[in-house]
């Protein structure tokens, strides 16, 4: 399922915020913090429901969306035990927007040798289908801002 716009995003909390009757005006910033993938602002809206409080239910997503993204990109890694810290490194990369050049000098520099081009391009394609990252406009980002903020650290 693809994200949803912000018109989406905020469509999707106001009704269901208004199916438990309860006024929420802040959905520009619940879009802003988490982005429009469904199943977070599901967590998010649920969260709020517990505890009627913005940050704190957005910390809770946050908290959440971490520890799944983590373990999906282990999953990820199952079969890929060589390459491991590399995709590693990608990923921090990544998380603040890198181009080719970038993530190339930022493995070259982790391991010290150089790495071949083919490579790099490999672990950039591995990573652009299995929605990890997108390229866009001659750099890479992560595929959703979640991502981002896992491997920002």
């Amino acid at each position: 399922m693809q994200p949803f716009s912000r018109e989406e995003s905020i469509e999707f909390l106001r009704r269901d915020f208004e199916e438990h009757s309860i006024q929420f005006n802040k959905p520009e910033e619940v879009y802003e913090r988490i982005g429009g993938i469904p199943g977070w602002l599901t967590y998010f809206g649920y969260y709020y429901l517990q505890e009627l409080d913005l940050n704190a239910s957005l910390q809770r997503t946050l908290d959440t969306a971490t520890r799944l993204i983590t373990q999906e990109f282990e999953n990820f890694l199952r079969d890929k035990s060589l390459a491991r810290e590399r995709y590693f490194t990608v990923m921090r990369a990544v998380s603040r927007c890198a181009s080719w050049g970038e993530i190339k000098d930022s493995l070259e520099a982790r391991e010290g040798v150089e790495i071949s081009d083919t490579e790099i391009s490999n672990y950039l394609r591995q990573l652009m289908r299995s929605s990890w990252i997108v390229k866009e406009n001659g750099k890479y980002y992560p595929a959703e801002p979640l991502i981002g903020i896992t491997f920002s650290s």
